[in-house]
């Protein structure tokens, strides 16, 4: 199955129309009205709709041993969005959502 991703509201919203352009099923945190919500239900709404996290906010880490999930790509350092895009569109080819449910994939 072909993994889809949901870009928290850190990620900008250039990296996420690149990253459709190339294919890639992605939407942001503020396309599927979550932009108020908390951690925890940007989450849930992400495992629901079988959408791998993208995100650099840590609580997302200690939230993520609690509940089941799709994946999360946790990015640890900021990154410029020639280098986000590449990285999110390698990972889209490479793994199927069966292989990032309930893990983490730290991007540094």
């Amino acid at each position: 199955m072909k993994t889809k991703f949901l870009a928290d509201e850190h990620i900008f919203l250039s990296s996420v129309e690149h990253l459709k352009v190339l294919g890639v099923d992605i939407r942001s945190v503020q396309e599927a009205d979550l932009r108020a919500k908390s951690d925890r239900e940007v989450l849930q709404a992400a495992a629901s709709d079988g959408r791998v996290l993208v995100t650099n906010d840590s609580d997302f880490l200690n939230i993520a041993e609690e509940i089941q999930h799709a994946g999360i790509i946790f990015l640890t350092r900021p990154m410029n969005t020639g280098e986000l895009i590449r990285e999110i569109h390698k990972i889209s080819l490479i793994y199927s959502a069966e292989d990032l449910k309930n893990g983490i994939i730290y991007m540094s």
